[in-house]
């Protein structure tokens, strides 16, 4: 599994928003500072080796975007953007829009935590997203419960780290947020599904997984089964859509129990569901 990169030294403490979205500056609408930086937030590089800028938004007028840089003209380093700031609740997943560019096996990759008083972890997921999107996609990640306790802060990532072989990631890696919303059982998850109905079952499933979808889409979907450290376990092409709607199936029977994610990506978007095999 490869490593998560969270940076637990020093925090910065950023102040609560609103009762029903606790992150700061969420839509990254605020920047002071120079070189600026996104109010609430934490990034990593100095004046003169700038890798989280301000740039055009999805929703406003501005959104965060990590670039992978030369630092001092020598080894490359990625892009880290963060924020460590104070919860009352447990959240059931995080979700945010996003755009990216992953050159030569580097993914983006996102975690969400959230813990006690005494840094004691109550909940946690993380994901390494593999593909590229020119435009604004929603994504949502579930923050599974793994210890019961009283909520004290959470803690978000965004980072870009390589895959392959090589230890470093790549020079036109990059990665765009926007949007960033914790979300409660109680308010209900937004599904980023867009214009699009997606039936999947069984849920959970042993052998075949069916995927029924009406969808504003032309063309073929390109269905991805990834597994919990982000790595693609199973892909296919789906059929051409008729008026509309696709059908198809997933044969699992060789794949391991646990938790998945299926992600059907197409012209407009990417669209997601959690999948669980017996």
């Amino acid at each position: 599994m490869k490593k998560l990169y969270i940076l637990f030294s020093t925090i910065f403490i950023c102040s609560i928003t609103t009762a029903q979205n606790p992150i700061p500056n969420p839509g990254f609408e605020t920047w002071s500072g120079n070189p600026l930086n996104a109010d609430g937030w934490y990034s990593n590089g100095t004046a003169s080796n700038i890798l989280v800028t301000q740039v055009p938004g999805y929703a406003g007028s501005f959104a965060a975007q990590g670039n992978v840089i030369h630092f001092n003209g020598g080894q490359l380093v990625a892009p880290y953007l963060g924020c460590n700031f104070p919860v009352t609740q447990r959240y059931n997943s995080m979700q945010f829009y996003y755009k990216a560019n992953l050159d030569s096996g580097d993914v983006f990759q996102v975690s969400a935590a959230i813990y006690d008083t005494g840094n004691a972890l109550l909940a946690a997921n993380y994901f390494n997203i593999a593909f590229s999107s020119s435009t604004f996609t929603l994504f949502t990640l579930n923050i599974d419960s793994v210890n019961s306790g009283i909520p004290d802060h959470a803690l978000i990532t965004f980072t870009i780290i390589p895959m392959t072989p090589n230890p470093n990631p790549h020079i036109n890696s990059y990665f765009v947020i926007d949007d960033v919303e914790f979300i409660s059982a109680t308010t209900g998850i937004k599904e980023n599904i867009g214009p699009a109905d997606i039936s999947i079952f069984p849920n959970p499933v042993n052998e075949k997984l069916f995927i029924f979808v009406e969808l504003k889409e032309k063309n073929p979907l390109n269905l991805f089964l990834y597994d919990a450290t982000g790595k693609i376990v199973l892909q296919k092409q789906s059929a051409a859509p008729v008026n509309g709607k696709f059908a198809d199936v997933l044969k699992i029977e060789s794949i391991s129990s646990g938790i998945y994610m299926l992600m059907l990506s197409g012209e407009k978007g990417s669209y997601l569901r959690k999948v669980v095999v017996e």
